[in-house]
């Protein structure tokens, strides 16, 4: 019976103090996405001509972009998540995997908008070259009608007609566009 008091109040004891510790704060876990990529550019610091090199402006890269950095963190947060022990923890870098993935999706998208800008601008371009064409259309054909006259006559030689004969075919002027040569001209 002592044996079993003694037993009972080292595990009160034991309980007590336990309860009084401080409790462990909770590890905070890093993102695996904020850490640099490990890379020295092609160049040792070490082999004593890194730095010298560094100086010099030779092994200096850019930044490595967003999207090569998650490529590089994203092998480091699988095995993060492989790693870990408990279901917080898991739940943690799921978040940052999470976040990661959209964020490079909100990069793809807004360079997706630029490409479509960038296209409207370039659409915009080629439908007020094309008014400009339109709009000229009687001034060229009249002015083609001339040139054509003046070869009849033997004033111009026809080779000297742009999108006519063989040597100017492809050239500048006349006939060089995509649709320029369903003029007829030389085809």
């Amino acid at each position: 019976m002592k044996y079993l008091l003694t037993v009972c109040l080292c595990l009160v004891a034991a309980t007590a103090r336990s309860q009084d510790a401080p409790a462990k704060p909770a590890e905070t876990i890093a993102n695996p996405f904020d850490q640099p990529i490990e890379d020295t550019g092609g160049y040792e610091m070490m082999d004593g001509y890194g730095s010298g090199m560094m100086e010099m402006g030779m092994g200096m890269e850019a930044a490595p972009s967003p999207d090569d950095m998650f490529r590089a963190n994203l092998p480091r947060a699988i095995e993060q998540l492989k790693r870990s022990k408990t279901p917080e923890e898991r739940a943690a870098l799921q978040n940052y995997i999470r976040e990661a993935f959209e964020n490079r999706y909100d990069r793809m998208m807004n360079d997706r908008k630029k490409d479509i800008e960038r296209l409207r601008a370039s659409l915009a371009e080629l439908e007020s070259d094309l008014r400009r064409r339109t709009a000229a259309k009687d001034r060229v054909v009249q002015l083609q009608l001339q040139s054509v006259q003046l070869a009849a006559e033997g004033l111009l030689e026809l080779n000297d007609l742009q999108g006519v004969g063989g040597q100017n075919v492809g050239g500048p002027g006349m006939g060089s566009g995509s649709y320029e040569g369903s003029m007829g001209m030389g085809n």
